[in-house]
C-alpha cells in the first residue's frame, strides 16, 4: 500500500456539497457581473435618449491627444484619446471631457480617429443638461448606443439568473437529502 505526500501537493477530493457550493458561487458572481453590465448599458441608453432634447452651446476643443494607460488593455497598454473642450452658458464657463455616453475601447485606431476629428481650436457644439450644465457631451449620436452589447448583457443576465435559481434549488435539495440520510443513519440500529 502506498500513500501520497503528506501535507503538500495533494488535495482531498471535493464532496458533492463543496462542488455545489463552488458552482453556486461562480454562477451567482457571473450573474452579478452580467447584471452590472446590463444596468450600466441601460443607464447609458437612458442618458443618450434624454440628451436628444438637450440644448447646445458653442464650444472649443482645448486639448486633443493620445494617452497611454499602462496595464489597462487586454494585451498590454491601453491607448485612448484625451479630449477636453470649453463652453460657456450665460456668464458661466465650463471645461468638459466627456465625449459621449459610451466609453471607447482601448485602441490606437479609434484613438487616432477621435483625435483627428477633434483638433485643438476647432469650434464644436457641446450638448449640456439644462438642470446641470456641468453634465455635457461632445457626441450624443445614437450610433454610439450599446445596442447589441446591451442585448447580450440582458440575455446573459437572464440565462445566468435562471441557472443560478436552478443551482440554488438543486443545492437546497441536495442538502435536504443529505440531512435526511444522516438522520436515517442515526436512527438505524447498530448491529
Amino acid at each position: 500500500m502506498s500513500f501520497g505526500p503528506i501535507g503538500r501537493g495533494r488535495r482531498p477530493a471535493l464532496t458533492d456539497a463543496e462542488t455545489l457550493d463552488q458552482t453556486f458561487v461562480i454562477v451567482w458572481l457571473a450573474t452579478i457581473v452580467f447584471g452590472a453590465l446590463t444596468v450600466q448599458g441601460l443607464l447609458a441608453r437612458h442618458q443618450l435618449n434624454a440628451s436628444q432634447s438637450w440644448p447646445s452651446a458653442d464650444g472649443q476643443i482645448e486639448t486633443s491627444e493620445l494617452v497611454v494607460l499602462r496595464g489597462s488593455g487586454r494585451s498590454g497598454p491601453c491607448i485612448r484619446a484625451r479630449i477636453t473642450y470649453s463652453y460657456k452658458i450665460g456668464v458661466d464657463s465650463y471645461l468638459g471631457r466627456r465625449m459621449g455616453f459610451v466609453e471607447a475601447d482601448c485602441g490606437l485606431k479609434i484613438a487616432r480617429l477621435l483625435v483627428s476629428r477633434n483638433p485643438v481650436g476647432t469650434r464644436v457644439p457641446i450638448y449640456y443638461q439644462p438642470d446641470d450644465p456641468r453634465q455635457a457631451v461632445l457626441d450624443r449620436s445614437v450610433e454610439q448606443a450599446p445596442g447589441s452589447l446591451l442585448l447580450v448583457a440582458v440575455m446573459g443576465t437572464l440565462i445566468l439568473l435562471g441557472i443560478a435559481i436552478f443551482e440554488t434549488r438543486s443545492a437546497a435539495d441536495t442538502r435536504r437529502k443529505a440531512a435526511a440520510e444522516i438522520a436515517r443513519n442515526r436512527e438505524a440500529p447498530v448491529s
